[in-house]
């Protein structure tokens, strides 16, 4: 990296990576519609970067609070049993009822819903995007979709750094 780049000596992970395009997504949905692209496409796309953003953090901080997360193999587990084993190594109470918890669930819930890749939508007329994902993109804007994973990631490094003491 160049000296004079802002990302310069920032912890780089995937995780990161991820919200990175999420920012990017911003700027290239406002060229795109202009260009006629749907403005479906990006929310989508948004969505399900947003939870792989999340899971990717949930990873990290699993790791970084039991030395056995890879031997339990959470890869495959639900995002929410992760979460909740995260909190039990911590000793801190999860809720999944309120607040950023349920808005994680909620996210993944509805990624897991999007059987079509978002790239199929791109430049596709109103009529050729189906009502469950034009109300998908609706309900999740791209920086609803950012203000969700952007917490989730606070409140996980919270739970790293409440590991430490």
């Amino acid at each position: 990296m160049h000296k004079d780049d802002p990302l310069a000596g920032q912890f780089q992970n995937p995780g990161y990576e991820y919200l990175k395009q999420i920012y990017l997504m911003k700027e290239a949905q406002a060229y795109a519609s202009s260009q006629g692209a749907s403005p479906h496409y990006f929310p989508l796309l948004a969505l399900q970067i947003a939870c792989r953003a999340i899971d990717e953090y949930v990873d990290l901080v699993g790791r970084q609070i039991d030395s056995a997360w890879d031997e339990i193999n959470h890869e495959g587990a639900h995002i929410k049993e992760r979460i909740v084993h995260i909190h039990k190594k911590i000793e801190k109470p999860v809720n999944f009822k309120k607040g950023i918890w349920k808005d994680v669930l909620a996210l993944f819930d509805t990624t897991e819903r999007i059987h079509t890749n978002p790239s199929k939508f791109r430049n596709a007329r109103e009529v050729e995007i189906p009502e469950g994902y034009r109300d998908v993109a609706t309900k999740y804007p791209i920086h609803r979709s950012q203000a969700i994973a952007e917490e989730a990631v606070e409140v996980l490094l919270a739970c790293s750094k409440g590991s430490n003491s």
